[in-house]
């Protein structure tokens, strides 16, 4: 059976994603535009699913945007307000060396090991 290419839903669902991700990160158009090195114009096409941007300018956009390249393509609903800060710890570890990373990580996870604790306690 093959799979039927749609390729207006394919800039649609990617415009909105790359939107969701710029409102997530708190970016402006004209933010996100500099740090991808991108036109307004061209930024504001493409979140609107009317503009075919080149693998370079993904590729851009995700760095700036500070997610791995597959996420503008991820098959999910886009990132919800509501986990705003766990997008900003993701794209935190992603741009971080290394041994921050691993830092970083640890603390979430003592973080996470602490509330659950509590939780317990008040059980």
């Amino acid at each position: 059976m093959a799979v039927k290419f749609d390729p207006e839903k394919l800039r649609k669902d990617l415009g909105g994603r790359i939107r969701a991700f710029r409102h997530s990160a708190g970016l402006t158009q004209a933010e996100l535009g500099d740090l991808a090195q991108i036109g307004n114009e061209f930024l504001s096409r493409l979140e609107h699913g009317r503009g075919s941007p080149s693998l370079d300018t993904l590729g851009r956009l995700a760095a700036a945007l500070g997610v791995p390249l597959s996420e503008l393509f991820a098959s999910e609903e886009p990132p919800a307000p509501l986990k705003r800060s766990a997008r900003r710890i993701e794209r935190a570890l992603y741009r971080a060396q290394e041994d921050d990373a691993e830092l970083l990580a640890g603390i979430a996870e003592q973080v996470a090991r602490h509330r659950q604790a509590s939780k317990e306690k008040k059980k």
